[in-house]
């Protein structure tokens, strides 16, 4: 059975302004996928991240349809949208991101990668 990788999040993970070098976006999250591919061939790999998101969107718009695919491995980068807006509700940014793990590991994701942004 092919190894799954599921990436949800922002444009930092959709790829915007990260072009590849024929100058399309490609995205760091892609070249994982390019580079997980390699050391398991037959990779599936399904990128739905969404720019402009809040890492509550993301948790909202995104991470069932992430667990629908089950994935041996989920990518999550969110808040980078929340960080950058006048008013951060720090509390509310943290509280949003714990559900993502805990539901992937629930579902049965051998491994979660998770990039949490410290806000100070």
């Amino acid at each position: 059975m092919p190894l799954r990788l599921v990436a949800i999040g922002d444009s930092t993970v959709e790829g915007l302004e990260d072009p590849g070098p024929d100058g399309v976006y490609i995205g760091w999250a892609d070249r994982f996928a390019a580079h997980l591919d390699v050391m398991h061939p037959g990779l599936l790999y399904a990128n739905l991240a969404v720019r402009g998101e809040t890492a509550h969107e993301v948790r909202e718009t995104q991470l069932w349809p992430a667990l629908d695919l089950a994935p041996d491995f989920a990518v999550v980068v969110a808040g980078v949208n929340d960080v950058l807006r006048p008013k951060l509700d720090r509390d509310a940014l943290r509280e949003a991101d714990k559900p993502a793990s805990q539901r992937a590991n629930a579902a049965g994701s051998q491994r979660f990668v998770r990039n949490q942004r410290r806000c100070i």
